[in-house]
C-alpha cells in the first residue's frame, strides 16, 4: 500500500545510523486516524529490517556515545507520552531500541532539541492548517518532509513554511543529489 511505502521511507531516515543524521526526521505530525493505522506498519517495518530483538541485528548500529545514550534514555523516560514500540536502552552497549512515542505535543521531553537518536514521537494534529501552524511556531527545520498523494497538500505546506530542504514522499535522499543545495535557514543554518 502508499502507506505501508511511507512508512518504510520514514523509518528508514529515522533509523539508519540509528537516527543520528543531521537530516533524519525528528517528529510525526498527523492525524489520530493515521497514526492508528502507522504504528502497525511501523511495527512490522522495525521487525522485517532488525529482527525481533535489533540489539542482535547486523544491521542496526548503536549510538555515538554513553552521553547520547543518557540523554535519549533521560528523554523517554521523562516523556508524558506512550512508548508504543521499542524503548529499550542498554547503557553499556550504546544501544537504544527503535522507539515510537505517541500522545506527545511541543512541550513533551522528546520536542525540546533535536533528538539525533532513534526516538520517533507522533503528535497528532486536526488538519493541514494546524500542521502548517505548528510548523511555523518552532525554530525552522533543516529538513521538511511531507507525505502525501494530494498535490495541494503538498501546495499548502510548501508555499506556508519554511525549511532548509523540502522532500515529498521519501527522506534523507535529497542529499544524495549532488547537484542539490544543501543548508539551513535561521537556527537550521547555524551548525
Amino acid at each position: 500500500s502508499n502507506l505501508e511505502t511511507a512508512v518504510k521511507r520514514l523509518l528508514f531516515g529515522k533509523y539508519n545510523n540509528s537516527g543520528q543524521i543531521c537530516i533524519a526526521p525528528d517528529y510525526v505530525l498527523c492525524t489520530k486516524a493515521v497514526e492508528k493505522k502507522l504504528i502497525p506498519l511501523m511495527r512490522k517495518s522495525i521487525k522485517e529490517w532488525y529482527t525481533e530483538n535489533p540489539k542482535d541485528s547486523e544491521c542496526y548500529c548503536r549510538i555515538i556515545s554513553t552521553r547520547h545514550v543518557e540523554r535519549l534514555k533521560k528523554m523517554m523516560e521523562t516523556t508524558k507520552g506512550t512508548i508504543e514500540i521499542g524503548g529499550t536502552v542498554d547503557i553499556d552497549e550504546r544501544f537504544i531500541e527503535p522507539t515510537v512515542i505517541t500522545g506527545v505535543d511541543f512541550s513533551d521531553s522528546t520536542m525540546q532539541e533535536e533528538i539525533f537518536g532513534p526516538v520517533l514521537p507522533i503528535i497528532t494534529i486536526e488538519s493541514v492548517d494546524e500542521a502548517v501552524e505548528l510548523i511555523n511556531s518552532r525554530d525552522k527545520p533543516l529538513a521538511l518532509y511531507v507525505f502525501t498523494e494530494k498535490q495541494g497538500v503538498v501546495n499548502k505546506i510548501r508555499d506556508n513554511t519554511s525549511s532548509g530542504g523540502f522532500t515529498v514522499n521519501d527522506t534523507i535522499l535529497q542529499l544524495s543529489v549532488e547537484e542539490l543545495p544543501f543548508g539551513g535557514v535561521g537556527a537550521s543554518g547555524l551548525g
